[in-house]
């Protein structure tokens, strides 16, 4: 039976690494939802831009132009923290990933380790199955040998 001496560390690798995949998804998820948003707020600040220019083109009063404009730049305001959020996400998405590329590396070494290790033990196995036939083999003709010479 086939046992690697360093499955215990393998197995801490391939846990390793699915927890750092399961943070990078997360931090995607994350970073997938402050993009939308900042897309939803980019089609509520454009709304408002045209409300503010169609309120220009009409009769509307200067408080009702005011608060239109105060309302865009507060819209513009959350615009810019919502692209400084989008881009945070990107960067923990960026760290996220490298420690998964790291993760993964550490278990494939191992991992390769492991395949030599079983390729090795496969091939003495081979041998020793090959030496005891032979051994069987080389018992039979001798014992055939005794018995037909004895006739």
């Amino acid at each position: 039976m086939f046992k690697f001496p360093l499955q215990r560390v393998l197995e801490l690798r391939e846990k390793r690494e699915q927890e750092v995949a399961s943070v990078l998804q997360e931090a995607r998820t994350s970073a997938d939802q402050a993009h939308r948003e900042c897309g939803e707020l980019e089609l509520v600040r454009d709304r408002g831009a045209r409300s503010l220019s169609d309120a220009r083109m009409t009769a509307a009063t200067v408080g009702q132009l005011q608060n239109l404009s105060y309302v865009l730049q507060r819209l513009d305001q959350h615009l810019l923290d919502a692209q400084a959020a989008a881009e945070r996400a990107d960067e923990k998405v960026t760290l996220c990933l490298d420690d998964f590329t790291a993760a993964f590396r550490d278990r494939r070494v191992i991992d390769r380790l492991r395949e030599r290790h079983l390729e090795s033990w496969r091939e003495t196995e081979t041998q020793l199955d090959r030496k005891t036939m032979d051994a069987l083999a080389l018992t039979r003709h001798t014992k055939d040998m005794k018995s037909g010479g004895s006739s």
